[in-house]
């Protein structure tokens, strides 16, 4: 909704509790006044006291924001969580937190409250991460000793059935050795999948529940 448009329907909401008013202060009863504007008698009412009191300005919608919120921190707090920031540069929200519950402040703010304040007075530098790389590469040596096979869904046919498709990719040669079209993803499918593929000395698998079944079974024929 535009400016324009909010401020015209400001002004349609005032007129038209001033003229319920009029019509009170003609003598109408409020309740036939409330039931003819569809409002209640109790509505009407109050716009009579806010006319009474304000006058017309006094019929405009009045703000429900509360005047203070109730989480909001006091001056005093606020003071002590930079003080004890500029003091101890190396302590951080969560310490800060525990600092003012040992000091026994009154409804001390939490861990995420502290943080704001130092993100608001610029008490907080965001510092660059300079995370390690930990993990390893590894791969077997020479082609033909370690396949790493995986079972995907997706291919459909014409009837409506939903086939799988197995795929081995040789770890140390990076290419893809086999990729076969089966019905359903059992041991047996998956065994006559290698056929014609070469011998390996191992076939490592994906992670899955619905792998762990043809695991053993392939890893016996083709590693046997």
């Amino acid at each position: 909704m535009s400016d324009e448009t909010a401020g015209d329907s400001a002004d349609w909401v005032t007129e038209h509790r001033y003229r319920a008013v009029l019509q009170v202060l003609d003598g109408v009863p409020k309740s036939q006044v409330a039931r003819e504007c569809g409002a209640s008698r109790q509505s009407v009412h109050s716009w009579v006291i806010r006319y009474e009191a304000f006058g017309l300005p006094g019929l405009a919608d009045r703000s429900r924001r509360p005047l203070t919120s109730p989480n909001e921190l006091s001056p005093t707090v606020v003071a002590m969580v930079c003080e004890l920031r500029r003091t101890y540069p190396r302590w951080g929200a969560q310490r800060i937190a525990h600092e003012l519950v040992l000091r026994g402040v009154d409804a001390p703010p939490s861990r995420s409250s502290v943080y704001r304040i130092l993100v608001r007075h610029g008490l907080i530098t965001a510092q660059q991460q300079n995370h390690k790389r930990k993990y390893r590469r590894w791969q077997r040596d020479a082609p033909m000793q370690l396949w790493q096979i995986d079972i995907m869904g997706g291919v459909f046919l014409a009837d409506g059935r939903e086939c799988k498709l197995v795929t081995g990719i040789d770890d140390h040669a990076r290419f893809v050795v086999m990729a076969t079209v089966v019905a359903q993803p059992g041991a047996r499918a998956v065994c006559a999948a290698f056929t014609g593929h070469g011998r390996l000395r191992r076939a490592l698998r994906s992670v899955d529940r619905q792998r762990e079944a043809v695991h053993g079974p392939v890893h016996q024929a083709v590693s046997g």
